[in-house]
């Protein structure tokens, strides 16, 4: 039986408000489909792996506490690095972003007034990284094992009907991610990749401009 993956979550302890934001499809309530957990309680990897969550900060939430929907009909990619995903949308919960979820890539709707109208903010992605041979969306730019970053500025991503260029990539230390006033003061024709630094107290952000 192969041993599960470490999971690493995205965990952004955020002690701002949120603030509002219109669902990016325009659903109403009634028209959202919130995801369900596995059937078999299992989450699995891009490659069809079983994921151990059982370090996850946020282990005990479900999707639908998330306001997850991965079922959107949009996706995120960065074609260079040949990483293409769905994208789906989440929101905080209690002052933590967790998708549960490890093979795509969500806009983080209370952090992304940008989405729809790149004037009326910016757009924050997150998504997750796994170790152990794990792969998960975040193994595309970063290498959980020299810990090194695989994207360069200038690369494109695409985030929906969004198309931007990356200027700026760093690690950001968990603890410190509340403060990040350049990621959360929502700069409009701004996005924001979030995921995690497996076996780290980081995270890894990408920063990139609208074309």
């Amino acid at each position: 039986m192969k041993k599960l993956l470490g999971a690493v979550g995205v965990t952004l302890l955020l002690t701002m408000t949120a603030a509002c934001s219109d669902d990016k499809h325009d659903e109403t309530a009634a028209e959202v489909t919130y995801d369900n957990a596995p059937d078999d309680g299992v989450y699995r990897d891009l490659k069809g792996n079983p994921v151990d969550r059982s370090n996850a900060d946020n282990a005990g939430v479900s999707p639908a506490e998330m306001n997850q929907v991965t079922e959107t009909g949009e996706r995120f990619a960065i074609p260079s690095l040949k990483l293409n995903v769905k994208l789906g949308s989440v929101t905080s919960f209690n002052g933590v972003i967790e998708p549960l979820n490890y093979t795509d890539a969500f806009v983080v709707s209370d952090y992304s007034d940008g989405y729809s109208n790149p004037e009326d903010g910016s757009v924050t992605v997150v998504a997750h990284a796994l170790d152990r041979g794990g792969y998960a969306p975040g193994n595309y730019v970063f290498n959980t094992e020299t810990h090194k970053s695989l994207v360069e500025d200038g690369q494109i991503v695409a985030a929906g009907p969004g198309i931007f260029k990356i200027t700026e990539q760093r690690t950001v230390k968990k603890a410190d991610m509340p403060g990040q006033a350049s990621i959360w003061n929502n700069q409009p024709r701004t996005l924001h990749f979030i995921t995690c630094v497996p076996n780290s107290d980081e995270n890894f952000v990408i920063t990139a401009e609208r074309v």
